[in-house]
């Protein structure tokens, strides 16, 4: 979990992954940007991209214990996280409409069990 409250449709204080392509289009290998949020609401972008599950961007957006600090959902070692070259392909692909399994970098290939 990566945000320390929510407050209405807000997050406060720490780090949430968004998707940037429609819920129908894709359900793996979904471009993501990670947004960073203050203690009043404000939202800004790390430069951090990721090609990630629908599911995943769902943990990042809830609400840590009270008690914890929140803490960064990806490491930058992860493989998931992706080039800006690598992203906008992606992304460019599925804004398209075509297969949702095209322009996912090979590494991600083979640690996943299915595109869909």
């Amino acid at each position: 979990m990566t945000v320390r409250y929510r407050n209405g449709s807000q997050f406060r204080g720490g780090w949430t992954w968004g998707p940037h392509v429609p819920y129908t289009s894709a359900k793996a290998f979904v471009p993501c940007v990670e947004l960073e949020w203050n203690d009043v609401g404000m939202v800004n972008r790390t430069g951090r991209l990721a090609l990630l599950t629908f599911d995943d961007c769902a943990k990042t957006q809830q609400a840590c214990p009270e008690d914890e600090e929140p803490e960064r959902w990806l490491d930058d070692t992860d493989a998931r996280i992706v080039t800006r070259a690598e992203w906008t392909d992606r992304k460019r692909f599925l804004d398209a409409g075509l297969r949702v399994d095209g322009k996912v970098p090979e590494r991600l290939l083979c640690d996943a069990e299915s595109p869909f």
